[in-house]
């Protein structure tokens, strides 16, 4: 006789259309580590403002830890979607879900790249067309974690589309080797575990003693970085099948995993990653965990909304497109425009224009391509 999946939920289950400002924050708090890492910051700027430059470079030295967080919240958000349908429905359907997650990430993605061919074809000269075909390629084929692409920073995509789709055929193969049982995801966390130390094998194997000048071949592998995204999904199976004990320790020890959350990732702000093996390979491993603890204390946060809180949460609803456009509006068109305009910026003006043509071009950005797309896919493709 088949079994029933378990129905034990927590209450607002993540997925369940109910968004956790908590989680928000936590975006937001990551894609402006990522946005101060990339600001350019000439060193005739640190005469006015010395203490400030100071906190930024020490800023940008371990801003790249962003994308660690993101890795952790996407395993975590990705996962519990399919646990959650596997509650739901005894079943998942990893096509679907794949259809879906491409809703979210494609549409904005190809805008950005088209825009970007446009810009080339209006700006160089003479057009290098092999090259930037080469590159389109790469990037639309999710490769540019390994090979070179039209950026530097969208090779984070790759390793999440890469991600995604193994998810599902580890999900897809565990439903099916453990037919009809309530739970047939319960060696998961044995299995996050292993892939976890060997990853970091793999790591301390394969990074070079001196780090090349160009990280992503390097450090942006899947199968160096997919770590991260696993642990993600660890916290997810807690969430789902701990019926509701897990939530309960977060929520009782919130202020604690946030702390040791933010111990394990405050190393790599004072060592840099261009020189520092032991961040390409241990210190990857302790992001991770780091990550996995902020989670566990942005889920059990239960403080009333503020100001700023609510400000960082509207910066993480709409992360991914900010993340998206940052380095084209913020490194290449804002310079022009100021330029343009006669503003003459000092170290002050210029981090604040650079946020903030960031995050505005990202919610633009969100409110014309995301959201429409995202309204298309549930009318098509109903979650």
């Amino acid at each position: 006789m088949t079994e029933s999946p378990t129905t034990s939920t927590p209450p607002a289950s993540i997925g369940s259309g109910i968004r956790w400002q908590s989680l928000d924050v936590l975006r937001g708090v990551a894609v402006l580590l990522v946005l101060i890492r990339h600001i350019p910051l000439p060193p005739s700027m640190s005469r006015l403002y010395p203490g400030l430059y100071k906190v930024l470079s020490v800023l940008q030295a371990g801003g790249w830890v962003g994308v660690d967080l993101f890795f952790v919240l996407s395993g975590f958000l990705v996962s519990g979607i399919l646990f959650r349908q596997f509650q739901r429905d005894g079943q998942i359907q990893p096509g679907r879900f794949l259809i879906r997650r491409g809703f979210k990430i494609y549409p904005a993605f190809w805008v950005l790249i088209a825009t970007t061919l446009g810009w080339f074809w209006l700006t160089v000269d003479p057009f290098p067309v092999k090259m930037v075909a080469e590159k389109t390629i790469v990037e639309l084929a999710f490769l540019q974690n390994y090979l070179p692409g039209l950026y530097a920073h969208t090779w984070s995509l790759a390793v999440e589309e890469h991600c995604y789709i193994g998810i599902c055929l580890l999900f897809t193969w565990m439903t099916a080797a453990s037919r009809g049982s309530a739970n047939p995801f319960r060696w998961h966390p044995a299995f996050v575990i292993a892939m976890a130390i060997g990853v970091l094998a793999l790591r301390v194997a394969t990074v070079p003693a001196v780090i090349p000048k160009n990280l992503v071949p390097t450090l942006g592998a899947t199968h160096l970085r997919c770590d991260t995204f696993l642990i993600g999904t660890l916290v997810g199976y807690a969430f789902y099948f701990s019926e509701g004990r897990f939530i309960d320790f977060c929520r009782k020890f919130s202020l604690t995993c946030l702390l040791l959350g933010v111990a394990c990732i405050v190393p790599v702000f004072f060592l840099r990653i261009e020189t520092d093996r032991i961040i390409c390979t241990w210190l990857f491993t302790s992001n991770a965990i780091g990550g996995a603890l902020l989670l566990m204390g942005a889920l059990g946060a239960q403080g009333k909304p503020t100001p700023i809180t609510g400000l960082l949460a509207t910066v993480g609803e709409h992360s991914y497109s900010i993340y998206l456009w940052h380095i084209l509006v913020a490194n290449t068109w804002l310079p022009i425009v100021l330029k343009t305009c006669g503003i003459k910026t000092d170290l002050l003006s210029w981090v604040f224009f650079s946020l903030m043509s960031s995050i505005v071009a990202g919610i633009i950005s969100s409110y014309v391509i995301e959201k429409p797309a995202l309204k298309l896919r549930d009318h098509s493709f109903p979650g």
